[in-house]
């Protein structure tokens, strides 16, 4: 089990932050990722094997201004 964005989801062994992140829905493009904390690189998604208890952040990025 792990939290995304406050939600709890469970998980398959060795999944990667990448599929999680594809199967929620996001657009990898305009996102930043923090886990447990620690920023993870754009590059490093497709590598990044999650563990039961982490603790996942997603913010997306949205233009405008004055």
């Amino acid at each position: 089990m792990i939290q995304l964005n406050g939600q709890e989801q469970d998980i398959a062994d060795g999944i990667t932050l990448k599929e999680v992140l594809e199967e929620a829905g996001y657009r990898l493009d305009i996102i930043a990722v923090q886990v447990n904390g620690d920023i993870i690189s754009k590059d490093r998604y497709a590598s990044y094997r999650l563990t039961d208890g982490d603790d996942i952040d997603v913010v997306a990025f949205v233009g405008g201004g004055c």
